[in-house]
């Protein structure tokens, strides 16, 4: 199905260390732990920075106005938030069961908010209550998610202790308050792996609903360690889905960017589950033409009723990192199992086949627990097995995995949160590919990478990704792959293959990792974000030309 190669692209990225976070955590320092900051998210919001460290759940914040030359003085960095505190404050834990799929995970702030005064969000592990009355008091007021409807003591033996949990917080005077903890909602996974993921609120569409950008989407992984509950993605639970909420549930008639002063969202009584799903294609009151109106069939084989209202696309395995371009193109980076990384654009109320399908091939399924990391080259006609009414939609990019010799884990991932390229800037403006066939006009780009090891640094042009055909059967040449570009690395005056030189603690070890994330900085330059190092690097050849920022 996928005969488009990676080219060699014609762009070198250019980094500089923009700030050296491990110089200011004191305590992990001197514990020799600089690991443990592992800033995960970085994001610019109302002229101001502000940066999560997933380990210890503390949202920080940057004044831009304080930068000096020197990245490792982080004068004007603050803490904004203390999410494990206030997480305390209620009698739990933040959950760090495990270093890679525990602690704060990502954070968003309400559009309709400035930068004095407004609400955000996170999105975290933290520990569950003890008493099943607690549970069934949170579902009774749609706050708790569960994997399996109802049984949540009873199909599963062994459930985690840990669960994803999306949580608001209020800030006035540019102050959070923590006690302003209010959950949304909360969802169990039956494995500790593919957890809550990256959130963002939307980017307008007004050819789909005037207010888009006040809708928040949650990324969730499948809950599953090599596939090993099969279905995860396909059923009436969170699990391996975008979900959608309108986390103010529709109490404030404004329009995106209304003024502050015009809406206080300060005033608003909100109680905990206190959101609403307008405009989900699974939202029983949806009324839109072109979309599925009733709810899809019982799967009497697997007990399940339909797909949640939450839901806004379903199928994935571990969607990792969430992009928009400027006119509501939205693009996925999933992380795959065994074979391909993918980078899917998302639409309303689609399948996108996990765990079926991975990359534009299907999976053996051998057993009803296990899906074999095997697949066909021929496929039969491509719908969804779980919705007939909807067909399966593949990626815009996919690519193979590779590894280094006699490494046991030999799989790599995908990164691209917040990485779509499209102001003034020489790399934004680069078009010359010349080992592509493909003559490019725009040259608005998604950046991608290969975060855990080889820590390779990829691109997709826009342009590409808003003609590329997505459905029908691959083995007939119905799908298009678009190419994809590989793009070298520029720091302190020496060209690199990859980011690995730059970012891994020591590149001679194979299993040293390069764990990188991507952010926004207040120019609008791409930051590459080190979760090993503590270090940030700001993409020089990304920041606009004065005259033309945006």
């Amino acid at each position: 199905p996928q005969r488009t190669p990676i080219f060699n692209g014609g762009l070198t990225v250019e980094v500089a260390v923009w700030k050296d976070l491990v110089k200011w955590n004191d305590v992990a320092k001197a514990a020799g732990k600089w690991r443990f900051w592992a800033v995960s998210c970085v994001k610019a919001f109302a002229g101001d920075v502000y940066f999560s460290s997933q380990w210890h759940g503390i949202l920080m914040k940057w004044d831009p106005d304080a930068e000096l030359a020197d990245p490792t003085d982080t004068s004007g960095i603050s803490q904004f938030v203390h999410v494990r505190q206030a997480m305390q404050d209620r009698g739990r834990e933040l959950g760090r069961g495990s270093y890679w799929h525990g602690g704060l995970r990502s954070f968003d702030f309400h559009p309709l908010g400035n930068r004095t005064h407004g609400r955000f969000y996170v999105s975290a592990m933290e520990s569950g209550p003890s008493e099943n009355a607690t549970y069934a008091d949170w579902k009774a007021r749609g706050v708790y998610l569960p994997w399996a409807a109802d049984q949540y003591y009873t199909e599963h033996p062994t459930p985690q202790a840990e669960e994803s949990v999306l949580i608001e917080f209020l800030y006035a005077d540019g102050i959070a308050d923590r006690s302003t903890y209010r959950l949304l909602f909360r969802v169990e996974c039956p494995i500790y792996d593919h957890t809550i993921r990256q959130i963002s609120f939307g980017v307008d569409d007004l050819t789909t609903y005037e207010n888009e950008t006040l809708l928040l989407y949650v990324l969730h992984g499948d809950g599953s360690v090599e596939s090993s509950d099969v279905g995860n993605g396909q059923y009436n639970d969170a699990l391996g889905k975008i979900l959608r909420i309108n986390p103010i549930g529709g109490l404030v008639a404004a329009t995106a960017g209304a003024d502050h002063d015009d809406v206080d969202v300060h005033a608003l009584e909100l109680g905990e589950g206190d959101y609403t799903t307008e405009h989900n294609p699974w939202d029983p009151l949806v009324d839109e033409p072109g979309f599925r109106l009733a709810p899809l069939p019982l799967d009497a084989a697997a007990n399940r009723s339909p797909v949640p209202r939450e839901a806004f696309a379903i199928g994935f395995r571990n969607p990792h990192s969430l992009a928009f371009a400027k006119d509501g193109l939205m693009l996925l980076g999933e992380a795959a199992r065994d074979n391909f990384e993918e980078v899917n654009v998302i639409k309303k109320g689609r399948d996108y086949g996990w765990p079926y399908y991975e990359g534009a091939f299907e999976h053996v399924i051998e057993t009803e627990k296990d899906v074999k990391g095997l697949f066909h080259s021929a496929l039969p006609p491509i719908a969804s097995h779980y919705c007939p009414t909807c067909e399966i939609r593949f990626p815009l990019v996919s690519y193979g995995h590779r590894g280094f010799d006699q490494m046991q884990f030999n799989s790599v991932a995908i990164v691209g949160q917040n990485s779509v390229l499209e102001n003034d800037s020489p790399a934004a403006r680069h078009t010359d590919e010349p080992h592509s066939p493909h003559v490019y006009q725009d040259g608005a780009k998604y950046f991608l990478a290969d975060f855990p090891y080889s820590g390779e640094l990829y691109y997709a042009y826009l342009e590409d990704a808003r003609t590329a055909h997505a459905t029908g059967d691959p083995s007939a040449g119905d799908v298009e792959i678009a190419p994809m570009f590989r793009a070298k690395v520029k720091f302190d005056g020496v060209v690199y293959d990859s980011l690995r030189p730059v970012m891994a603690v020591n590149e001679s070890d194979i299993y040293s990792r390069v764990n990188c994330r991507f952010g926004t900085g207040p120019d609008g330059a791409m930051l590459i974000i080190s979760k090993e190092t503590g270090k940030i690097y700001k993409v020089v050849n990304t920041i606009a030309d004065e005259t033309t920022r945006r």
